[in-house]
């Protein structure tokens, strides 16, 4: 009777322990399938910056893609600075300002950590699906790199992104501008002149096409304006004014016109109301500016509510309201600076 209760305890010894064993492997690969990533231990003084300023200066070609839309712009170099252009969806020109301000924001990016680009880090920081993707483009050396986003860590404001065609995933502060909100209109310029006054050194206004003498010439030197003859004007009145250009929108950017529609646009474009010639960093720039307009094949406007102008560095016509005309109907008297006549008794 106690060799066979020996017995049972030896064997259900050897059965725990034999558990104990299989959950105990079975733990370890677990453990190991399923590890927090481990960071790098590299000498991050090399790594402050994610971008090189060379790679952002030196690109000509920029795709972004999140959930609103895939957007690609190309950078052309002209005598008068960089200019980008909206090549897809839509071939428009592109706002300098936000183009600016989305490669600022990737100067900006700083790497707080690198960890190993591994299938488990991956799909932990949400890169192996990521929302959010930049690819920047260099024509002249045929090379390119592809950023791509993943989660952002609202407890220490970080953000997990990689490169394409590295082996590594970087943790970062977040991004100082919500690419994920970027849409299709805030890439579009629907400026009609230079929203930045700087760049404007001279102004003229011809009634109708440009010949004989302007109706209106501001010029400026060293940031106080004069008139023709020379003589300084009004300052805040000019400010007001090439404000008030600088801040003129087009309604609609005619970008994909038909037969009829350039046919009706050749003849409002004719004969001008207006021609405005404005030199922007040295480079003469003119715009035509039509009379009230009433209807255009297949587009909605409402008659005589609007204008057409078009201009030599725009590669599309734009439909602008009404209110325009009131800009663009002032004489030199509205500038002249109020003589005071001092009274002595």
């Amino acid at each position: 009777m106690l060799i066979k209760i020996k017995s049972k305890k030896t064997t259900a010894s050897n059965w725990l322990l034999g558990v104990f064993t299989v959950l105990l492997l079975f733990g370890a690969a677990f453990s190991h399938f399923f590890q927090a990533p481990t960071d790098h231990n590299y000498d991050l003084s090399k790594f402050t910056s994610l971008f090189s300023s060379n790679t952002l200066e030196n690109s000509d070609g920029i795709t972004l893609s999140n959930q609103l839309g895939v957007y690609s712009l190309q950078k052309r170099v002209i005598s008068s600075g960089d200019k980008w252009s909206l090549v897809s969806p839509r071939k428009l020109e592109a706002k300098a300002k936000f183009v600016n301000k989305l490669i600022d924001t990737l100067k900006k990016i700083k790497i707080k950590k690198i960890f190993n680009k591994d299938p488990i880090s991956l799909s932990n920081f949400s890169l192996n699906d990521p929302t959010i993707s930049i690819l920047l483009e260099n024509s002249v050396n045929g090379t390119s790199e592809t950023l791509q986003i993943g989660l952002t860590n609202p407890i220490d404001n970080s953000t997990y992104v990689t490169f394409k065609d590295k082996d590594a995933i970087f943790q970062v502060d977040s991004l100082v501008s919500p690419i994920e909100t970027y849409d299709l209109a805030m890439f579009i310029d629907s400026n009609v002149f230079p929203s930045s006054t700087k760049i404007i050194t001279q102004l003229e206004i011809y009634r109708g096409r440009r010949s004989g003498r302007a109706i209106l010439t501001l010029k400026r030197k060293e940031n106080i304006w004069f008139d023709h003859q020379g003589r300084e004007i009004n300052q805040d009145r000019a400010k007001e004014f090439i404000d008030k250009m600088a801040s003129l929108k087009s309604q609609i950017i005619l970008d994909k016109i038909d037969k009829a529609q350039q046919k009706r646009i050749d003849r409002y474009t004719a004969k001008p109301s207006y021609t405005i010639v404005l030199t922007e960093n040295g480079i003469e720039v003119s715009y035509l500016a039509t009379g009230l307009i009433s209807t255009l094949p297949g587009i909605k406007n409402e008659k005589w509510q609007s204008l057409i102008i078009t201009s030599s560095n725009k590669t599309h016509p734009m439909i602008v309201s009404k209110d325009a005309l009131n800009i663009f109907n002032k004489r030199p008297t509205h500038f002249r600076k109020m003589q005071i006549k001092k009274l002595f008794y």
